[in-house]
């Protein structure tokens, strides 16, 4: 990142399934775990007054990060982000919504963190 502005980091909290009965919800503890290593998923939007980027994330502790995901060159209002690993981004006040474009799958995330940068 170039400039000064704003992080807002996002934490998974549930997932949503699309059955024949509709959404099921299930609740999330914010962590996804490939081959046993737990990993937490965040949402990061990098906002000054003139853009916004998104960081859609692994973070496993220290032992390693991946970068799933990270798009340039938003609106810096931005509140619905396209192309985000497979899907799209839409915010709404303190909550976070990415939605894959290729199944009836969902992950909602909640505000965690505001940092300066």
């Amino acid at each position: 990142m170039t400039g000064h502005g704003t992080a807002y980091v996002y934490v998974l909290t549930a997932c949503e399934y699309k059955s024949s009965d509709g959404w099921m919800h299930e609740e999330s503890d914010g962590l996804v775990y490939d081959e046993g290593i737990p990993m937490e998923r965040t949402l990061t939007i990098y906002r000054n007054s003139k853009v916004s980027n998104i960081e859609y994330m692994l973070d496993s502790k220290g032992d390693w990060e991946e970068f799933w995901h990270i798009s340039y060159g938003y609106p810096g209002d931005c509140t619905y982000f396209e192309d985000v690993e497979n899907g799209t981004v839409t915010l709404s006040g303190d909550q976070a919504l990415w939605e894959n474009e290729y199944s009836d799958y969902r992950e909602i995330y909640v505000l965690s963190s505001v940092d300066e940068y």
